[in-house]
């Protein structure tokens, strides 16, 4: 499935809000004013990072260059504009909202930015370069803020589709790098519940996101492997 119809197919409040927070579909895009300057290159080129990546074994599958663009232009067209959301508490922004990843689309581009999914556990994950934020120091992790992120164990989103309820499970990081974090996100809206595992890092001048569906131990660990992978090519 094409990153593009992956984040089209979180139709429901419940999956917008948890991935527009964790996995990346974010709303929080603007057009930065500065002029197009190269990014800083990484040990593998962004085309080819992902590429021989695998989940439990399975390979993963590689966004192309068209599907890229396109999922950039729907970025796009969730920036200003587009849907807005409401956080409570809202000082829970720099953590789990858009603060510090509002996208630079004049940087933002298959150069910079590069996406993989595999039909096993709903399992995602991009690379960012991160020329393509105007401003990744905004974003914190929870290592950075304890009591912040005390605080936002449990938070609610307002979009327009409705209202949910989510509360965050720290995890040990098992990454290869000094900057990262892990949670078991649960997600509730009415009858329905959403749970995945998320885990983000960064290293060097990348910022990786990565989740999936299943949360038992060995699909965590398995998780954490396939991360380390992308690390050590960074």
């Amino acid at each position: 499935m094409s990153t593009i119809r992956q984040c089209k197919k979180l139709g429901s409040v419940l999956v917008i809000s948890s991935l527009l927070l964790a996995a990346g579909c974010s709303t929080s895009g603007e057009t930065g004013g500065q002029e197009a300057a190269a990014p800083a290159a990484s040990a593998v080129p962004y085309p080819q990072l992902l590429e021989g990546i695998t989940y439990k074994g399975q390979p993963v599958v590689v966004a192309s260059p068209e599907e890229l663009e396109e999922t950039i232009q729907t970025f796009g067209e969730w920036g200003p504009g587009g849907f807005e959301i409401q956080l409570d508490p809202p000082e829970c922004g720099p953590l789990y909202g858009g603060d510090g990843l509002k996208y630079n689309f004049e940087k933002l581009s298959p150069e910079t930015f590069t996406v993989a999914t595999a039909e096993t556990d709903g399992f995602s994950v991009r690379v960012y370069n991160k020329d393509a934020y105007l401003n990744p120091e905004a974003k914190k992790l929870p290592q950075d803020d304890p009591k912040l992120a005390k605080t936002c164990q449990d938070y609610s989103i307002t979009t327009e589709y409705g209202t949910i309820q989510s509360h965050i499970e720290a995890l040990p990081f098992k990454g290869n790098t000094d900057r990262g974090y892990a949670h078991i996100q649960t997600s509730q809206s009415d009858d329905m519940e959403y749970e995945m595992f998320y885990t983000a890092a960064w290293k060097n001048d990348a910022y990786v996101t990565l989740s999936h569906t299943a949360v038992d131990p060995e699909s965590i660990d398995a998780g954490f492997e396939t991360l380390n992978m992308i690390l050590d090519r960074l």
